[in-house]
């Protein structure tokens, strides 16, 4: 039985393709998934690495972030802190995950989150206690 109080992590790819101006499947996707999925957590990782590849790669001007940053009134946020970098480090030495991915997982498991969103781990994998899916993947 599904608890309302489940917690789902979104990784950065996926608020990068929500707020792309691309019409493409990939950004649908991302769009209904924030706006249709209870319990979304994100962490300080997050709304940096969002922050660097919206104004760098997606050339948003940063007024533009600093709205879209705002986001994060209405989510959890998990901050990264000293033991978070250290448990990413003990999954890195335990996985073959980076150790970007592998702090991004910390701060689910931390958080107490059942799924990670996200594209950049193997879909349906469990770490940590947490459900790795990719919303891209065609069924």
């Amino acid at each position: 039985m599904s608890s309302t109080t489940e917690k789902h992590f979104v990784d950065t790819n996926i608020l990068v393709y929500a707020f792309s101006s691309s019409p493409g499947d990939f950004e649908v996707r991302a769009r209904r998934l924030l706006r249709e999925m209870p319990g979304l957590v994100i962490s300080t990782q997050v709304l940096l690495e969002f922050a660097n590849v919206a104004m760098n790669k997606a050339s948003l001007p940063a007024a533009s972030v600093l709205r879209i940053l705002g986001l994060r009134r209405y989510v959890e946020v998990v901050v990264v802190e000293p033991h978070d970098i250290e448990v990413a480090v003990e999954l890195r030495m335990t996985t073959s995950i980076s150790l970007w991915d592998s702090l991004i997982v910390a701060a689910a498991s931390k958080a107490g989150c059942s799924t990670l969103y996200t594209e950049d781990l193997n879909h349906g994998q469990i770490i940590r206690g947490v459900k790795v899916v990719n919303p891209f993947k065609k069924d």
